[in-house]
């Protein structure tokens, strides 16, 4: 049972988690491969930019635990589940191709 009288309900702190987790990890991403010359020739900047990718994409379940409702939030932890299980298929395979230089 949640409390009515707190401050921040746990959906809206699951939703700005999520938007932080985003935000955050994009902009990382961004700097990361901007910034430095041939990122992905340099194995510890490419396992970071691995990291960041998998952190980003296990966050899309929290819009799906932010639901109230106890149905429409089954579907959406299934759906987010299936897309996270899609999205992760990459970084996975890079992460046990990284060959050292």
């Amino acid at each position: 049972m949640e409390n009515k009288n707190s401050k921040y309900d746990r959906s809206s702190v699951l939703l700005i988690v999520f938007i932080g987790v985003l935000f955050i990890t994009s902009i990382t991403i961004m700097m990361l491969q901007t910034f430095v010359d041939n990122w992905y020739d340099k194995k510890a900047i490419a396992t970071i930019l691995l990291i960041l990718s998998i952190l980003r994409n296990i966050s899309y379940i929290l819009p799906a635990l932010a639901i109230k409702s106890k149905n429409l939030k089954i579907a959406g932890i299934i759906v987010a589940s299936i897309l996270i299980l899609c999205l992760l298929i990459s970084p996975a395979k890079m992460l046990f191709t990284i060959q050292p230089h």
